[in-house]
């Protein structure tokens, strides 16, 4: 978001949908900006939208699916803007599903995966956490489950 100066915002997360919501405090749009929504399809956002939510507050908000990271804002005085990016880095926003921290529970043994109607059912023997969305290097959707193993 292109800005005059260092902008404050203010980010969150919000479930059901999931959505990463932006704000911009002190900030108004300019009546130039046509486009005010824009699909993603990278990194886990599907869509992108931009409005003026109050007077004084310009709000971004990404529709996310729910296994993405986290964002964050980073100011570039170089660029003359405001920066919204995977908190971490680009490496965060990963399709390589991370189990928590704690978890200790064996790998699962994946025994088949079937296409049941418009669902995909993946059979285990185990617990698995998992991550989907399209893949920007390859331009393919992609499930990734971990921790599990082939038989």
């Amino acid at each position: 978001m292109k800005t005059s100066g260092a902008a404050s915002a203010n980010i969150r997360r919000i479930a059901d949908p999931d959505r990463i919501i932006v704000d911009f405090l002190n900030t108004g749009l300019s009546s130039s900006l046509q486009q005010r929504s824009l699909s993603v399809n990278r990194l886990g956002v599907s869509q992108l939208r931009i409005g003026q939510f109050e007077p004084t507050i310009a709000r971004v908000v990404l529709e996310v699916d729910p296994t993405a990271g986290d964002w964050e804002t980073r100011y570039d005085a170089a660029q003359g803007g405001v920066w919204i990016v995977p908190a971490g880095g680009r490496d965060q926003a990963s399709l390589v599903p991370q189990p928590p921290s704690d978890y200790d529970g064996p790998l699962a043994t994946i025994s088949a995966v079937q296409l049941q109607g418009s669902q995909l059912v993946i059979k285990a023997d185990g617990f698995l956490f998992y991550r989907s969305g399209w893949d920007p290097e390859s331009g393919g959707y992609r499930i990734s489950v971990a921790p599990a193993r082939l038989p």
